[in-house]
């Protein structure tokens, strides 16, 4: 089952199919973790997810993975480890290893005559300028300079979600699309896992409704939480954000893009809000803000009241 694009709007059926109860090699047909419902949206997102950017982080609408048209995400390529390494590396050799051969050649001069001792002194530092500060420091310098201007060519993209198409994409290690369907065909599920420690961890995945792919668009990394109801809340959240009957969730990283999107720009004059409310705010407003927020949480549901994405006709949408 699929089509080419297919915004997703929660006010119409859906018309969606009931999934095959078929057995494959990986058992039943993605029936691994726990599977959250669609639901209503309502205000409410993840404190880590509102606290991406504070007020005086955020930069004009300049955001690189997220606006009103897609939200996206990416990883460094292989490339950007080896470059990582070598500026650890070098920056460890300027910084530590040349004070400590600096200090023993000064501590093992004490123990020479005077002009003996400083010739000794005097060697062992002007090879490690230069075979340590020099070629060194270049390298540290030229690596810092690759991160802080070529960065965004080290990124490749891992999976984007268009709210403007509907279409939820998978890229391989070279950008190019492993698969590609409307969001409604994803169901969100709720998978856990053990670390070394025993400590039980919690993540969010969008795994295809009609298809038994081995990999998954793996959304709880936006908010690295191990609480479920924090993921249950991002769930609310990308529903919203890909939902074009719903304004954009109000958060500080999106708030620059909300009159660019048309039924949010309506909705936000229709109640009055202030396109700057989160940029306005100072620092330590913005946390108080939100620590009341989180406090609220401990009394509001993380999900609103689910929605029947199986339905054929609007007197469906809301029986499940």
């Amino acid at each position: 089952m699929k089509k080419e694009h297919s915004v997703f709007d929660s006010s119409q059926p859906q018309h969606q199919n009931r999934p095959e109860t078929r057995k494959n090699r990986f058992g039943r047909l993605n029936a691994s973790g726990q599977k959250f419902d669609y639901t209503l949206t309502q205000d409410d997102a993840p404190k880590n997810l509102m606290e991406k950017l504070k007020p005086s982080e955020i930069k004009g609408d300049d955001s690189k993975f997220w606006d009103e048209k897609s939200m996206s995400s990416s990883d460094f390529i292989n490339i950007y480890q080896a470059v990582y390494y070598i500026y650890l590396f070098s920056k460890t050799a300027v910084l530590v290893f040349f004070p400590i051969v600096f200090m023993l050649s000064l501590w093992g001069s004490l123990f020479k005559p005077f002009k003996e001792g400083l010739d000794i002194f005097i060697d062992i530092n002007m090879m490690g300028i230069n075979y340590v500060i020099i070629p060194f420091g270049i390298t540290w310098g030229v690596t810092l300079l690759l991160f802080h201007q070529f960065a965004h060519i080290m990124l490749r993209k891992k999976y984007t979600l268009s709210r403007q198409t509907g279409m939820v994409t998978l890229y391989d290690n070279d950008e190019d699309v492993i698969y590609s369907h409307p969001f409604v065909e994803f169901d969100c599920r709720l998978f856990s896992s053990t670390n070394q420690y025993g400590h039980l961890s919690f993540g969010i995945a969008l795994v295809h409704r009609y298809n038994d792919y081995s990999q998954h668009i793996t959304i709880g990394e936006m908010i690295g939480s191990t609480h479920p109801d924090d993921h249950k809340r991002l769930w609310n959240v990308i529903q919203q954000y890909m939902d074009v009957s719903q304004p954009l969730p109000d958060l500080p990283i999106l708030e620059a893009f909300r009159s660019k999107d048309p039924t949010t720009e309506a909705h936000d004059k229709e109640i009055g809000r202030d396109p700057k409310y989160w940029r306005s705010m100072s620092d330590k407003d913005f946390d108080q803000v939100v620590a009341q927020m989180a406090e609220n949480q401990k009394r509001i549901p993380p999900l609103g009241k689910p929605i029947n994405i199986y339905a054929q006709s609007p007197e469906e949408i809301h029986v499940v």
